[in-house]
């Protein structure tokens, strides 16, 4: 879209107001005419205009009153130009008018600054040229509100694409499949996330500046892998260098970053020795002689609020523990401790908190019946003859398995989930984490948390807006959510999340999102599903649509969707 001043095409810029009379701008309309009739174009600007260029540009002096503002954007010659071609000129020597805020002034520039200065935007931002970008960000773009995204477009754009990518090197670097292959990375970071740049952001920009901080916070908390976090840890601290403490984005210092890794490889230690009083592996007291050295309630809460999201994850560790004691020892007591621990820590969530009360009422129970049948180790059982009651409880067993059985090898792929009969889980083995046959069974196909199977037939989906929704799998199946925007009943993003995990979906736009929400084991990209294309579960199989709307907001803590189990 180019811009075409009239009064500049009809060569009056250096008339005074009042001498451009009716008279002056008919007589210097019969010229440019008589040489469009003659040659079917003219000359504007050292450029040949074609008639009808012309004669669109010539219809805006019929509104008299925008004559005078016409006048002065053709007097102001590093404006013209900028219009005209994009000149950045008018940029490096700017100068603040008055007139910038006139409306009618505005609404003649507004669509050609807007298409001029988001290419030339995004260039400066590109280019090892700072002094330009600074000159662009110094200057507020001379548009009405209607094209402020207009003029933020291309840079916008680039963003968000870099932003995905850092979002699929997120996904994938703690994956053996994968490796940790960081090639490239860092020159990424240099050329499309240069700091000195994006700390030069306005205010408008500050939902991009947010997202990026975010962006790059996930990925260096991902992981403990150092050549990541000698990238991403540098990268924040500038960021935050000299910037206001109260703008509302999460920041985090080198030695808040290191810290948090710290923690992190502290829990998922932690983790792998639960695990192993499951299978039996290691002696019990070694493990409660770790948990006093290393886990200290107190530290926990005296911590930043930024290091929160420890909190749910070691809550639940410690309740895992709890029961895996128990069933060891025999001593509910044991196991109250732990949880009396978990209790103390803050920031917990609703379902956390539930978690642990069922574990601690449940625990209860023993304590103050100690005579009631107890959950054993099976390997600590006596043997004991079988009565006539339990051979035929395990009859009854048995026929109810081989019907389950059944029904697995010929599953409707929609199921109610009121009458899942996959949900009768034992709720003494809901640890939120794997055993380690669990692990071993896993599918190599199985796609990671954040992961987007759907994809390669559903396209990538929409990642454009500035508000996030964080989807959290209390399961002990997988599940793949498929997000539909409730407006427009469009699917905007298809997100994988395995058992027992969580995952923030961000860059949706402001409004009510509605969930089809399929659950199961055993992913086959190949399987065909119910949306017209293959990648499904093929076991365990249920489906769950989230009738009632969730609402995202813009800049705001993203609100939680649970995938629970049905009580």
């Amino acid at each position: 879209m180019s811009f075409v001043n009239p009064i500049q095409l009809l060569q009056l810029e250096h008339y005074e107001i009042t001498a451009i009379t009716a008279e002056v701008i008919t007589a210097a309309k019969n010229s440019v005419l008589n040489e469009i009739a003659d040659t079917g174009q003219t000359n504007y600007l050292g450029a040949p205009i074609s008639g009808h260029d012309c004669q669109t540009a010539l219809l805006e002096l019929s509104a008299s009153e925008k004559l005078t503002y016409y006048l002065e954007i053709a007097q102001n010659a590093p404006l013209s130009a900028f219009l005209h071609n994009g000149d950045p000129g008018f940029f490096l020597s700017f100068k603040w008018d008055g007139m910038y805020r006139n409306a009618i002034y505005l609404d003649i520039i507004s669509p050609y600054f807007a298409t001029q200065y988001s290419p030339l935007l995004l260039k400066a931002y590109l280019d090892e040229d700072y002094s330009l970008f600074k000159a662009l960000m110094a200057t507020e773009p001379l548009v009405l509100e209607k094209d402020v995204t207009v003029a933020y477009a291309a840079l916008q754009e680039n963003i968000t694409t870099t932003l995905s990518t850092i979002r699929s090197i997120r996904v994938t670097v703690n994956d053996p499949e994968h490796g940790n292959d960081l090639s490239g990375l860092k020159g990424l970071f240099i050329k499309y996330l240069p700091v000195d740049k994006i700390k030069l952001f306005p205010p408008a920009l500050d939902f991009l500046r947010g997202q990026i901080e975010r962006e790059v916070h996930a990925l260096s908390t991902n992981t403990a892998n150092e050549s990541l976090l000698q990238i991403c840890i540098p990268f924040l601290a500038r960021l935050k260098k000299g910037k206001p403490a109260d703008d509302g984005v999460i920041t985090w210092s080198e030695s808040d970053m290191r810290e948090l890794v710290r923690f992190q490889e502290l829990q998922k230690e932690f983790h792998v020795l639960v695990l192993r009083i499951d299978n039996r592996s290691i002696d019990v007291k070694e493990v409660t002689d770790w948990v006093q050295k290393n886990i200290d309630i107190t530290v926990y809460n005296e911590l930043p609020s930024t290091f929160n999201i420890l909190h749910n994850p070691l809550a639940l560790e410690l309740d895992a523990l709890a029961v895996a004691l128990y069933i060891r020892t025999g001593n509910p007591a044991a196991g109250m401790d732990y949880l009396l621990m978990a209790e103390k820590l803050g920031y917990l969530t609703n379902t956390t908190l539930e978690k642990l009360a069922t574990t601690k009422a449940d625990l209860q129970e023993y304590i103050d019946d100690p005579e009631k049948e107890r959950l054993e180790d099976t390997e600590e059982k006596e043997r004991k003859p079988l009565s006539t009651w339990q051979i035929v409880l395990i009859c009854i067993f048995v026929a109810r398995l081989l019907l389950l059985l059944y029904r697995l090898a010929n599953p409707p792929y929609h199921r109610d989930l009121s009458s899942a009969v996959t949900f009768q889980e034992n709720p003494w083995h809901d640890k939120s984490n794997f055993k380690p046959s669990d692990i071993q069974s896993i599918s190599a196909n199985q796609p990671l948390t954040g992961a987007s199977p759907l994809d390669k037939y559903l396209g990538k989906g929409e990642y454009t807006g500035t508000a996030s929704l964080m989807l959290v799998n209390n399961r002990s199946l997988d599940i793949l959510v498929c997000l539909y925007d409730k407006q427009t009943k469009k699917l905007v993003r298809n997100v994988y999340v395995r058992e027992q995990s969580n995952f923030t979906v961000d860059q949706l736009k402001p409004g009510n999102y509605t969930a089809d929400v399929y659950m199961g084991k055993d992913w086959d990209d190949a399987a065909k599903n119910e949306l017209g294309g293959t990648g499904a579960f093929t076991s365990s199989l249920v489906h769950k649509r989230i009738k009632n709307p969730v609402h995202v907001k813009a800049n705001q803590e993203a609100p939680v969707l649970e995938i629970n189990n049905p009580k």
